[in-house]
Formats: structure tokens, C-alpha cells, sequence
């Protein structure tokens, strides 16, 4: 099996998955049904990074399949973003009892799983769905998604050490990129570019299933124009450069 196949991939992320099957590092183990670990494309150009399970996730094991889900399906369906093109997956695997927000200790004891993800699909583009997500990946900085949703930025991937971050937790042995070239081999940063989670839209915008249109505040829309500038971002680079994957 070659290193950096598809297939020796599938076999390390499933080898993750059934370690974390049964994962007791936080309290979350109590009242949780299943670890929700992430599903899609081992070999995405885009990664999806919500802020934790919902109900219906909990008891399915699958991300994204409530309600937020099934608009995030449709925005990526509006946008022509194939899902079988991407990865998808959570900040915590566990679901907070009653939807509250992620405890600190709950959010650092999962970052493990989310960065080994990562190191393991190694993405073109992170995408961080709500404000949990966005601080929790952003390394130090405080931004708020309402504010930050739609602009491209780079961030220093989870093993390199930055001083004075508070907002996050170094993991010891994971050095990568490996063989890339000219930024990130140097600036060691993976690009992110964040969203308003799907569960914020619902919130904020009325979403008629029958008529499929929205009573709205603009929050969809916006969304729409942003995941179709990631849609182009992603068409530019493979235009511009015939090898863009890390792990040649």
C-alpha cells in the first residue's frame, strides 16, 4: 500500500475512527450515543469543519444529516460543489447535552481527532462553519464568523507552536506539510476561508422546505456567494498548478 494513496488513506483515517469509537477523554462519553468522526473524500480539496453533532447526528454516527444538514447539502448543491468531492466533519465528535455551546476542555480534548483529519486529507482549503470552529482553528485570534465569514486567511497547522496562543493546543509529532514547495514547506499554514454554520441560517433566515426559498436576512445568499468564490478559488488553483497536493 503506498503512503499517501488513496487506499493507504481510507485505512488510516478508519484506523482513527475506531480509536476514537470509544473515546473517554472528556465527560462528553456520558451522555453521547455516537462519536461522530466525519465522512467524505479522502482526498478532498475542501474540508468542512462544523462545531459539533446535533441530535439526529448523534444517533446516526453521520454528520451533517439534521436540518443543517440538509441545507448545507442544498447550498452545495446550489453552488456545484459536489459532496462526494469533499470532507466533512466536526470540531467535537460528541454531542453537547442539549445543543449547548462546547466546553473548552471538551473542545481541546477532541482537537487530536480534528487535526490528524486534516493531516491525513490534507485539503486544499479549510473551511470553518461557525464561530466555534473559526476560533478554535484560527490559532490566537479572537474573531467573531460574522465578521471574518468569507475572507481567506492562513493559519499555522495545529504542530507548529505559536507564542502566546491561548486559543488552542499544540500536538506533539505531527510536522507537516512533508514534500511541499515554496509557501506552505516554509510558512507551514494550511488556507481557510470560514462560513456562518448552516444552523445559524435556520436561525436567522426562514426557510420554506415546501417552496425551497427563503424569508431572508441575507444570510444564505451570502453564503451562496461565498461557497461559489471557494468553488473558483479551488478551479484556479488546479488551473494554475499541475501538482497541488501536498503529499506528492
Amino acid at each position: 500500500m503506498e503512503k499517501w494513496s488513496d487506499e493507504w488513506k481510507r485505512d488510516q483515517l478508519n484506523q482513527l475512527r475506531t480509536e476514537w469509537a470509544g473515546c473517554k477523554r472528556c465527560k462528553l462519553c456520558e451522555t453521547r450515543k455516537n462519536v461522530v468522526f466525519g465522512e467524505g473524500n479522502v482526498s478532498a480539496d475542501i474540508l468542512f469543519i462544523g462545531e459539533a453533532p446535533g441530535k439526529e447526528e448523534d444517533i446516526s454516527g453521520t454528520p451533517f444529516c439534521g436540518d443543517s444538514g440538509n441545507l448545507f447539502h442544498g447550498l452545495l448543491l446550489a453552488t456545484k460543489i459536489k459532496l462526494e468531492s469533499v470532507f466533512i466533519t466536526n470540531l467535537l465528535g460528541c454531542q453537547p447535552p442539549e445543543n449547548r455551546h462546547p466546553q473548552r476542555e471538551e473542545r481541546d480534548a477532541c482537537l487530536a481527532r480534528v487535526f490528524n483529519i486534516i493531516y491525513l486529507i490534507d485539503p486544499l482549503l479549510i473551511v470553518p462553519m461557525g464561530d466555534i470552529a473559526l476560533k478554535a482553528l484560527a490559532k490566537g485570534r479572537d474573531w467573531a464568523i460574522t465578521e471574518q465569514q468569507g475572507e481567506l486567511f492562513s493559519s499555522p497547522h495545529p504542530s507548529f507552536k505559536i507564542a502566546g496562543d491561548q486559543n488552542g493546543l499544540e500536538i506533539p509529532g505531527l510536522i507537516f506539510p512533508k514534500n511541499d514547495e515554496a509557501k506552505r514547506k516554509h510558512c507551514l499554514e494550511y488556507d481557510m476561508l470560514p462560513i456562518v454554520h448552516p444552523a445559524f441560517i435556520l436561525k436567522e433566515d426562514s426557510f420554506d422546505s415546501q417552496t425551497k426559498k427563503f424569508e431572508s436576512k441575507g444570510w444564505a445568499e451570502s453564503t451562496v456567494l461565498i461557497l461559489n468564490r471557494i468553488r473558483q478559488l479551488i478551479e484556479q488553483i488546479h488551473t494554475e498548478h499541475e501538482n497541488v497536493r501536498r503529499h506528492a
